[in-house]
This record gives structure tokens, sequence and C-alpha cells, in this order.
């Protein structure tokens, strides 16, 4: 058994909805896919409430293939700042699908800010390449990264070939 296995919360059979935590995944609109299949796996592990935040465009590709999924509109760090003040939002993943701009990165350090725990994924790994350094800044343990080998290159070049072997040019 993973030696980590008595830490994660079993549910009971008076846990419901809003005693599962709630969690908001900041999605886009040109990679909706990703953020669907995050926001499949947060359900799965048994997140009581979900809500991807996106932009309206985005809205039916969310919507069109989980039921109880709530969506809301947001299209800046700003709009993701006032969601975070609904303090029922218990973690928020972030980056998933995004692509690696500077708005993303604006969207990152927001929800790192949030004081909430926090998953930064995809393009808001790659918002930081080069400079991994600013993701430790924010001085939480309860933020988690989530790189494949290509975007750990891109968040640490330093480290070079010797401490991934196996990784592939342009990864």
């Amino acid at each position: 058994a993973p030696v980590w296995r008595s830490a994660l919360p079993l549910p009971s059979a008076s846990d419901h909805k809003y005693s599962r935590g709630h969690t908001l995944v900041v999605g886009g609109h040109a990679m909706p896919g990703a953020t669907r299949l995050a926001s499949r796996a947060a359900r799965r592990i048994g997140v009581g409430m979900l809500t991807v935040a996106a932009p309206r465009e985005a809205h039916p590709f969310y919507l069109s293939d989980q039921p109880g999924l709530i969506v809301r509109p947001m299209e800046t760090d700003r709009d993701l700042a006032a969601l975070l003040e609904d303090e029922r939002i218990t973690s928020v993943l972030v980056g998933s699908g995004l692509s690696p701009t500077a708005e993303t990165r604006a969207l990152v350090e927001t929800a790192a800010r949030s004081g909430r725990p926090v998953v930064i994924d995809g393009g808001g790994l790659t918002a930081f390449a080069g400079d991994a350094h600013a993701l430790t800044h924010f001085g939480r343990a309860e933020i988690v990264l989530t790189p494949h080998e290509g975007e750990f290159a891109r968040l640490f070049p330093f480290l070079g070939k010797e401490f991934m072997p196996n990784l592939k040019e342009g990864a």
C-alpha cells in the first residue's frame, strides 16, 4: 500500500456535495479538452462541487457532457479574483488547456494568491518557462506542479540532459 494512503480522506455516509470540497477549474477556449479531462478527474477523486471558469464562447464545450457542472464566465485575472471571493471554493486548478501567455501567468498568480490549495498544470507551468523561481515566491506547500518531461525541461532548463536523459528535443 502507498505510504500516503492513510492521509487520504475517506467519504462517510454523512458526506454530501458541500462537505467534499468545491474545486474551481480555470479553462480556456483554445483547448477545452484538457480542462474537461481535469474536471472529470477532480470529480472522479471525489470533489463535491466543481466549477469551470472560462470565456463564454467555450461554455458549450464544458456543458455538453458533465451533468451538474457549474460554468462561470471568466476572461481576465480580475474576473478570476472576483470568482475566488466565494469562500465556498476550496481548491483551484489552473493551466490545463491554457496557452502559455502573460494572461495565463496572471491567472496562476491570482490563484496562488488566493490562499487555497492550487494545482498548476499545462500552459500554467509553461507560462513560467525558465522562471521556475517565480513559482517559489508564493511560499506555500499547498501548490502542486504537474509537469510532464517537456514542461519540466522548460521550467528548469538549467538542470539539463543529465537530469532527464530520455527527454527528446522539442518536447
